[in-house]
C-alpha cells in the first residue's frame, strides 16, 4: 500500500515537473494563463510570503500630506488619506512565466513534502497499532 502511494506521488511529481518546465521555458514570458494569474494572486503569493508587485511606478499615487476631513454630518469625524492603491488594477500581470514557475515550484514542493510526511506517519502508526497481539 505504501509503495503504491510513493509511486503515485512520483508520477504526480513528474507531471507537475513537466508542466512547471513548460511554463518556465515558454517563449512568451508575459503570457501567463488567466487561471494561473488568479491562482498566483490568491494562493502562490501568500504561500511564498510575497505581495503583488507594481509593474509601473506611474500606477501608484504618492500619498503626500493631502488629508480629507469628513463633514460634521457624518457619524465620525476623522481624517482619511486618499487611497494609495494602483489606479489600474486590470492592467498587465506583473509577473513573468519564469517567476510564476518559481512560485509554483515552491508551492508544489512544500505540498508534496507535507503530504509525504503525514502519510508516512499515518502508515507507521497503522503498522505499529496493527502489529500488537490481541489480549
Amino acid at each position: 500500500m505504501y509503495i503504491s502511494f510513493v509511486l503515485l506521488m512520483s508520477g504526480l511529481g513528474i507531471v507537475f515537473t513537466i508542466l512547471n518546465l513548460r511554463l518556465h521555458l515558454s517563449p512568451d514570458q508575459s503570457d501567463v494563463p488567466k487561471w494561473l494569474q488568479y491562482f498566483t494572486h490568491t494562493v502562490l503569493l501568500r504561500v511564498n510570503c510575497r505581495r503583488a508587485k507594481v509593474k509601473d511606478k506611474d500606477m501608484v499615487k504618492p500619498m503626500g500630506d493631502n488629508l480629507e476631513i469628513q463633514d460634521a454630518d457624518e457619524d465620525v469625524n476623522s481624517a482619511k488619506r486618499p487611497s494609495s492603491s494602483p489606479t489600474n488594477q486590470s492592467s498587465e500581470f506583473p509577473y513573468q512565466c519564469s517567476e510564476v514557475s518559481a512560485f509554483l515550484d515552491f508551492f508544489i514542493f512544500s505540498l508534496f513534502t507535507i503530504i509525504t510526511v503525514v502519510v508516512t506517519v499515518i502508515f507507521f502508526i497503522i503498522i505499529v497499532v496493527g502489529d500488537t497481539p490481541p489480549v
